[in-house]
């Protein structure tokens, strides 16, 4: 009898010897769960479409500055600016740049640098999803012929003409109503530099130049030009 109880236990505690089966099976029974099961909160919030917002409760789980960057990424798959080819070569000089290089920005009759533009266009989305309005702009890319006009009526306050941002496509200055209160200014300091556009050091309080809250740049090209 002793034999036998002591045959019945060990087979149990061997059968699985030598293969993987029925051990792999055992152990993944009782293996706890150490990865999230099903998609993250961020990734729901990215996945949604134009068209198809995600619920209030996961959005507002997710910080205000993630929802910016979800939305640059998302412009980058469908363009803001639909016939504006980003990859365009900017080809002429300051104030002489050829049309091919320029696209106007959401119907405003303003221009500037084809991929500078796509990245405001996306900036702007985000704005309208924010405020409910356009980002509003006065002036963008200008000709030689317009800057020495300018510079003629605005003395030192205008840039010299052909060494102005404006005159590479690169520069656009906003309506007083899209910058001029105190929410509007620290949404756009946060989240314009996500997009590649800035106010610029020098255009600030306490900068080297004039103070100008409306001149904003698109800073990878003005780096570019050095």
């Amino acid at each position: 009898m002793t034999s036998l109880a002591v045959a019945t236990i060990a087979i149990p505690l061997t059968a699985g010897t030598g293969t993987s089966g029925s051990s792999d099976i055992a152990a993944e029974a009782v293996e706890p769960a150490t990865a999230p099961v099903g998609p993250s909160t961020l990734s729901i919030v990215g996945a949604a479409g134009a068209e198809e917002a995600p619920p209030a409760s996961l959005a507002q789980a997710v910080s205000a500055e993630e929802r910016t960057v979800l939305a640059a990424s998302r412009s980058e798959e469908r363009s803001p600016l639909p016939g504006c080819d980003s990859s365009a070569v900017s080809q002429g000089t300051n104030g002489n740049l050829s049309k091919d290089s320029l696209c106007e920005l959401w119907g405003s009759g303003t221009y500037v640098r084809a991929d500078a533009a796509v990245a405001l266009a996306a900036l702007n989305e985000s704005y309208v999803q924010t405020f409910g309005v356009n980002m509003g702009i006065t002036d963008g890319y200008r000709t030689l012929s317009s800057q020495y006009s300018l510079k003629s009526t605005k003395g030192a306050i205008a840039a010299t003409p052909g060494k102005s941002e404006h005159g590479w496509g690169l520069a656009v200055d906003l309506r007083p109503e899209t910058y001029q209160s105190a929410v509007k200014t620290k949404w756009l300091r946060t989240n314009a530099p996500l997009f590649g556009w800035d106010n610029p050091a020098w255009a600030r309080p306490g900068g080297s130049g004039a103070t100008e809250p409306w001149h904003w740049e698109f800073t990878e090209g003005v780096e570019a030009h050095g």
